[in-house]
Order: C-alpha cells, then structure tokens, then sequence
C-alpha cells in the first residue's frame, strides 16, 4: 500500500522557525503538503479544524508543551486517531515509555536525519490508513 502524499497533510509544531523551514522544506520537497506553526496553541486548533493526517510535534514548546498538546488531540475525537511524530532535542530516561503510553507512532531525537523523518511519517501515514481500513471491516 502507498501513500499518495498529496493529498496527506502533515502538521509540523515547532517553536524553533529554523527547524520549521528545514523540515517544511524537506517535507515538501518529498511532495507533502505541509501546515506549520510555531504555536502549539494555534497548532492544537489547526489540528482540531483540518485534522492532518499526522502531526510532528516538539515536545519542548511554550504556552502548551507537547504532552499536553497530545493528550488534547487524544480527547478530541477528531484528531484521537491521528499518528503523533515527536521530535525532541531533550532525550530522557523514561521518555520513549511516556512517548508509547502516550500514544506516539515515534520518537526522534534532534539533531535528525530528514530522510528517516521523511520515513517514519510514511510509515505512520501507512499504519493508519491500514488501521482505519481494518476498523471499516468489523
């Protein structure tokens, strides 16, 4: 199954513009098309509007910090199944624990590699069509 990357939206949260510009570039480059943001308040209610087909988000934000950007987007049925890409330049013990429980498809650690971020969304992007497919059939 292949992703048709048109028509994917990907919601990118990041309060740093250097890395929105790099990723939204890369991203588009890899025929995305990419909603940026350096709000994460603004970017929960892009999220709640739009509803992308995945998000990558920055843990460490002001206002509203990841966690509790993602545990709104999972109350919201809207946006409860969307796959969450955390990117974070903090790695810490018990962070990938947090990060599943949480509900995250992945966690990456900055500096990336954009050609594994290009991938990982993919395969989010495949995952949840493929759960969304399943879902239709029982």
């Amino acid at each position: 199954m292949t992703v048709d990357r048109k028509t994917k939206a990907v919601l990118l949260v990041d309060d740093d513009p250097t890395i929105l510009v790099l990723l939204e570039t890369a991203f588009t480059k890899a025929g995305y098309r990419m909603v940026t943001t350096l709000d994460s308040e603004f970017g929960l209610r892009i999220a709640n509007e739009m509803s992308p087909s995945a998000i990558i988000l920055d843990l460490m934000m002001p206002k509203l910090n990841g966690w509790e950007f993602i545990e709104a987007l999972r109350k919201d049925p809207v946006t409860r199944d969307t796959p969450i890409v955390v990117i974070t330049a903090f790695p810490g013990e018990g962070l990938e624990d947090r990060a599943k429980q949480a509900g995250v498809f992945s966690l990456m650690v900055k500096p990336l590699n954009l050609t594994d971020l290009i991938n990982t969304v993919a395969l989010a992007l495949r995952s949840a069509e493929v759960k969304a497919a399943a879902a239709s059939h029982t």
